[in-house]
């Protein structure tokens, strides 16, 4: 058996899934045995971790209807008491400051680990880099444990930490994606190159490039997140303009549109799980200071995307 074949067979985006789906199942069991005086809030954030966990783990073995009530369940277990930061896991000050040392930086370099692995996987082995990705992080978590001398538990507690920090945000990104996916089947696309027929004129590879970044962009600005503006956009703009129009690779310009609905989320409050939700946990109430600092980076990064998508995807 190839190491291509063990990958395809035991590691797959099933497995992945399901290994996600089975952690929010632990961080849930974690709430439970950490509530003493459980109370309304308590049990919506265990459903909401319970639902989400299902929808993760089952997902593909449900029928549509019962996974659409999943998502229509959890924005409503989160307006009940969805996962909200209690510090109550937090680790003692003691040891924060012993992990901010400096000594301690070189248990930064574990982290290379999956990035390294995803490639020698994905360009030696052909195994498909989401599944490379996913089976490599896995690794990653049961090297850490011995390397910093925690136990299992440990490790879902920091995990069900983390989780509770994010709160409801941690599903904002799947919810924006599934977004775009019924704007783009509505149709939304062809309207958006409509908007921009009235009042572009696209008459060459360059422009092409330019109205596809900046496009991606400007609607990721609008909805909040890169997902949703890049499935519409790409719809609209992408395959029948820069792909079939003017022959760009479609995954090379691909790579570049999606890098640049990212600078539009620096550029937004609307992306509240990038920008809103790191602001308050920094204690900063000025939301216009944020945005501020990140313009100086989004915008010359949208600049290096266009002139990227037009010298490597034409």
């Amino acid at each position: 058996m190839t190491l291509s074949s063990f990958f395809s067979e035991t590691f797959n985006m099933e497995s992945i899934y399901r290994t996600i789906g089975g952690l929010l199942f632990v961080y849930a069991l974690l709430i439970l045995a950490d509530s003493r005086n459980r109370s309304s809030k308590t049990w919506g954030a265990i459903l909401f971790l319970v639902v989400y966990g299902v929808t993760f783990a089952f997902g593909s073995r449900m029928p549509p209807a019962v996974t659409g009530a999943c998502v229509v369940m959890m924005p409503v277990l989160a307006i009940l008491g969805g996962p909200t930061f209690n510090g109550r896991n937090a680790p003692p000050n003691e040891q924060r400051k012993s992990d901010a040392n400096p000594s301690s930086r070189r248990f930064l370099l574990p982290f290379l680990l999956p990035l390294a692995s995803t490639l020698l996987l994905y360009w030696g082995w052909d195994v498909n880099p989401l599944v490379a990705f996913g089976a490599s992080h896995i690794v990653l978590l049961v090297f850490l444990m011995p390397l910093m001398r925690e136990s299992p538990v440990a490790l879902a507690r920091d995990g069900q930490r983390m989780f509770e920090s994010l709160g409801w945000y941690i599903a904002l990104p799947q919810f924006l994606a599934a977004l775009g996916a019924v704007f783009a089947e509505a149709g939304m696309g062809d309207v958006v190159l409509e908007m921009i027929d009235a009042f572009v004129t696209i008459d060459g590879k360059l422009a092409a490039a330019a109205v596809y970044c900046i496009a991606t962009a400007f609607f990721s600005m609008v909805m909040g997140n890169a997902f949703p503006a890049f499935l519409v956009v790409t719809s609209g703009v992408g395959i029948p303009l820069v792909v079939r129009g003017f022959g760009a690779d479609p995954a090379i310009a691909g790579v570049f549109a999606m890098t640049s609905g990212y600078c539009g989320t620096l550029m937004t409050p609307m992306a509240v799980n990038f920008n809103a939700l790191p602001a308050e946990r920094l204690g900063i109430r000025n939301m216009n200071e944020v945005i501020a600092a990140q313009v100086g980076t989004a915008l010359p990064l949208l600049l290096v995307n266009i002139g990227l998508m037009y010298f490597l995807a034409f």
